[in-house]
């Protein structure tokens, strides 16, 4: 069973500036901006706000219990992620995350809120949506309680699932290793994934979490963002996951408007950056999407594929008989792992009732079945 760990989040406040200047609003439009603009003036201000105060769907669904109005006021939603505004008359306690409507939970991994002068609650969040639960389009619920009641308030609201519009990709240079980068942007951010396949690197990972001495070879922490030789971003989410021969890094990096130029440089744990093993980044696009019985994914036209905004390097059509079955069955895979036996593709498709025979998102998915 592979971990999700973060093992570098860096704070980061500067470099950003020149690439939101194509989103930036006239004085006049700024005094009536949205509630993501009005969070650009607090402790939680956040380079993406701008462009999402001009991106969002203004929703203004409210309810008031007793004293209090509570109010939904803008959200977008982009690939996996819900961003919302929200604002009470008056102090709740929200919970950290959206709910969605079947009950499961979109975690919180950005956002806060302030208290004004006159009492009053104003705040956003980002929240990503679990692999399983993306749709077109999808309701959503911000659960709260007002001070001194138990009882649970929700404002449900609906929303668009916006796709992404330009792809990016790359492979890196060294020969100590394989790396495939695979990024898309949206209106809000450029982000994606670096699959790096080196058993020693997995390994290092799997020591350092276990608290353990590694096998000596330094961990790649991390990847930044360059274009044109010239730093831009640290990652933004800093998120990895330990694959049986890899690393499956979660990456990204604020609102590009210009892709051309753009690479992904490693950081070592201990030796820090190494640019001579930048991964270099070209736009590609999608050839074709096929509706799979299971899930819709897409080929992309550098021969990778995709599903659910996750990127794979491998279709892998798998065959065979399972125990007392009067039949063959085909299961077919997108992997970033190069090969899956036929028993762990069809204990995986739903029928164990083990957690360590499923694979991750970052490992693989089904998208077949027959």
């Amino acid at each position: 069973m592979s971990t999700k760990t973060s093992l570098f989040k860096k704070s980061v406040t500067l470099l950003f500036t020149a690439f939101l200047l194509a989103f930036s609003v006239s004085a006049a439009f700024a005094a009536e901006g949205g509630l993501f603009r009005e969070m650009t003036e607090t402790e939680y201000d956040d380079e993406r706000l701008t462009i999402l105060d001009q991106v969002a769907e203004t929703i203004s669904v409210s309810q008031t219990t007793g004293s209090v109005t509570a109010e939904v006021s803008q959200a977008y939603c982009e690939g996996n992620r819900i961003y919302i505004s929200y604002k009470a008359s008056g102090a709740i306690y929200e919970e950290d995350g959206l709910s969605l409507e079947d009950g499961s939970y979109a975690d919180i991994i950005a956002g806060g809120s302030v208290q004004k002068d006159d009492g009053s609650i104003i705040g956003w969040k980002e929240c990503i949506i679990p692999d399983n639960q993306l749709a077109d389009r999808q309701t959503f619920c911000l659960v709260y309680r007002i001070p001194g009641s138990e009882e649970k308030q929700t404002l449900r609201f609906s929303l668009e699932r916006h796709i992404y519009s330009e792809y990016l990709q790359g492979i890196s240079p060294s020969t100590d290793y394989r790396a495939h980068a695979i990024l898309y942007m949206g209106k809000v951010s450029l982000k994606g994934a670096v699959i790096l396949t080196s058993p020693e690197q997995a390994d290092s990972w799997r020591a350092w979490q276990e608290g353990e001495e590694g096998n000596g070879t330094d961990v790649i922490a991390c990847w930044n963002l360059y274009q044109n030789g010239e730093p831009v971003s640290f990652d933004l989410f800093g998120a990895s996951e330990v694959l049986s021969d890899g690393v499956a890094f979660s990456v990204m990096y604020p609102y590009m408007e210009d892709l051309n130029g753009l690479s992904l440089v490693p950081e070592y744990s201990d030796g820090g950056e190494k640019p001579e093993e930048a991964i270099v980044l070209e736009k590609y696009s999608i050839k074709s999407t096929i509706a799979g019985n299971i899930k819709t994914y897409h080929e992309m036209t550098d021969g990778t594929w995709m599903c659910d905004d996750q990127p794979y390097q491998y279709r892998l059509e798998i065959n065979g008989r399972m125990p007392n079955a009067a039949k063959d069955s085909t299961f077919v895979y997108l992997s970033n792992r190069e090969d899956i036996s036929f028993e762990q593709a069809y204990l995986a498709s739903g029928i164990s009732s083990h957690s360590d025979d499923y694979f991750s998102s970052e490992e693989a998915v089904l998208v077949e079945m027959y």
